[in-house]
């Protein structure tokens, strides 16, 4: 039988094209994460669970043959997606996050996503916080991050 997990997209974009731009890191990020910039015009991963967010992720380091297993280091140019809503990426979600197909998504505060808390689905300064839409469902204990499959909205 065949490892469902080889068998899953090995890219962050998988449908649609958003804005590809380059910008320094200004920290170690990973192929799929959210980020946002810094007060000195690098990305990092978004450091803040559950508040306002762009839909912008690390896009894998293909120019140089690398894929979404490869980390970028500080300093280092990376590439970002600046995605438009009904873009589907691989995202990255933390250990031990639990998401059903429909769930809706937001920052989980370390450039990974989890799905959205109580509060923010009743607190107005709360709604740009969704991100993205689970389209597929995982019980991530594999002890490490985890790639998920999302629709941004």
């Amino acid at each position: 039988m065949a490892d469902p997990a080889k068998s899953k997209p090995r890219k962050v974009i998988l449908k649609g094209t958003g804005i590809r731009s380059e910008y320094n890191a200004g920290a170690q990020v990973f192929p799929g994460e959210l980020v946002e910039f810094s007060a000195l015009n690098t990305v990092q991963p978004h450091g803040t669970a559950a508040v306002n967010a762009a839909p912008m992720f690390v896009h894998e380091d293909d120019f140089l043959g690398n894929d979404i297993d490869t980390a970028i280091a500080s300093g280092d140019r990376v590439q970002v997606i600046a995605c438009h809503a009904g873009m589907q990426v691989n995202a990255k979600i933390a250990n031990t996050v639990n998401v059903a197909v429909g769930d809706f998504l937001e920052s989980a505060g370390d450039g990974t996503l989890r799905p959205l808390g109580t509060d923010a689905a009743t607190d107005d300064t709360q709604r740009r916080s969704v991100v993205a839409q689970a389209l597929e469902a995982v019980n991530n204990t594999s002890g490490a991050d985890a790639f998920l499959q999302v629709q941004v909205v």
